[in-house]
């Protein structure tokens, strides 16, 4: 779609047309470590904050090519023109629904409403108006202390020990339609060539004990998770 029709449609060609709409599947790794997880099946987001898609069809295209190439964008584009008030007023909640996953700020459309969150970007961004209410929304913030310790473990473990994470729920708050759940990460780390050498670690042990001694080769042979380490 060319900037001339985009700002037929929308008054102006916001920064982000020719930005690619990312994959969802970019997250997956995250999602074994999550801190918090938040979930509303009437909730509310800024449509700005919106990626990328778990639609395999849309992931790779631009906001422009989607605005062009959509398999119902023709309709929705005529919806939109019939009644634009539709992106702009409060909805308990949307029909046909809408569903989104945020991971660490980043959305991603994963279920219907990757027409309309594209038509959304375009129309409300010259009108500074962000919130877009009555969507499902799954939200999670990613324990980045742990996520790191694990792509660390994983370049300099021994190839003979396995390595797992797990997320543990430890707290949860709710409502009516909503829900906040808490979790507590360890990784569990195994000696294969060794029958039930095994230990789950918190972050705290992994960075004041285990590290240090896969780093210091006295200590790796020596130490205490030498059982682990040769």
């Amino acid at each position: 779609m060319t900037d001339e029709q985009i700002k037929e449609l929308f008054g102006v060609v916001p920064y982000f047309a020719d930005t690619v709409i990312a994959p969802l599947s970019c997250e997956s790794m995250k999602k074994q470590f999550k801190a918090s997880l938040t979930w509303s099946f009437n909730g509310s987001i800024n449509i700005q904050r919106v990626v990328g898609t778990m639609h395999a069809d849309y992931a790779g295209l631009t906001w422009r090519e989607l605005l062009e190439k959509g398999r119902r964008m023709y309709n929705n584009i005529k919806l939109y023109k019939q009644k634009p008030e539709y992106y702009t007023t409060f909805h308990e909640s949307r029909s046909p629904s809408m569903s989104f996953f945020f991971c660490d700020g980043k959305g991603y459309v994963t279920e219907d409403g990757n027409h309309r969150t594209c038509i959304a970007r375009f129309f409300l961004y010259p009108q500074k108006v962000n919130f877009f209410h009555g969507v499902h929304v799954h939200e999670q913030y990613t324990d980045m202390r742990m996520f790191g310790l694990f792509n660390q473990l994983q370049k300099i473990l021994p190839t003979y020990c396995s390595i797992t994470p797990c997320s543990q729920e430890v707290a949860r708050d709710d409502g009516d339609g909503w829900a906040t759940h808490y979790y507590e990460n360890t990784i569990c780390i195994e000696n294969n060539r060794r029958r039930g050498v095994k230990k789950s670690f918190s972050a705290d042990e992994l960075e004041e004990e285990l590290l240090p001694a896969l780093l210091n080769p006295f200590k790796r042979r020596f130490g205490t998770y030498r059982n682990f380490l040769n």
